[in-house]
């Protein structure tokens, strides 16, 4: 009897770390440290004559958290897209131009995880993808974004580091 216990003990032990893992609150204003991103896509050209856009370290994230949501505001060229996340794995609908978001997100121990699938209509037609969002907080006190797209072309991973903006 005393080794059924004590290998409860030790079970209770090790595995109340993980149950009783701190959610981390993402609030706060964030920048992109570009030098850690991970993708698969292209780079763009440089040069005469390359179109680009503008570097994105002078835009960022806002966020907002609250014990039953998030709100992530994303700024580029000068336009501010909004997106709110409920956390019981409710479907959230959130619109940004012709994209339509269709998702759930839910907490995977200290990770946030969001996902489900963007349809949009534009000039060039219809189209649809899937889509995982997963977000942590770092040891260093850093936001991680891991962004999964799903579609006709196969699955892309885009990773980023945030650091919090200063001032």
């Amino acid at each position: 009897m005393s080794v059924c216990l004590s290998a409860l003990l030790l079970f209770t032990v090790v595995l109340a770390p993980v149950a009783a893992q701190k959610r981390p609150d993402f609030s706060g204003a964030w920048v992109e440290d570009e030098s850690q991103r991970k993708s698969p896509y292209a780079t763009a050209p440089a040069g005469p004559g390359a179109l680009a856009a503008p570097k994105s370290s002078t835009d960022g994230l806002s966020i907002t958290q609250t014990a039953d949501r998030i709100t992530i505001a994303r700024t580029f060229m000068s336009i501010t897209t909004r997106m709110t996340y409920t956390f019981d794995g409710r479907e959230n609908v959130n619109h940004t131009g012709a994209q339509t978001h269709t998702t759930r997100t839910r907490w995977d121990g200290g990770r946030l995880v969001t996902e489900g699938s963007v349809y949009q209509v534009t000039s060039q037609g219809e189209s649809s993808w899937k889509i995982r969002e997963v977000r942590w907080m770092t040891a260093k006190g850093e936001m991680a974004v891991e962004h999964t797209v799903i579609d006709e072309d196969g699955e892309r991973t885009v990773f980023r580091v945030f650091r919090r903006k200063s001032g």
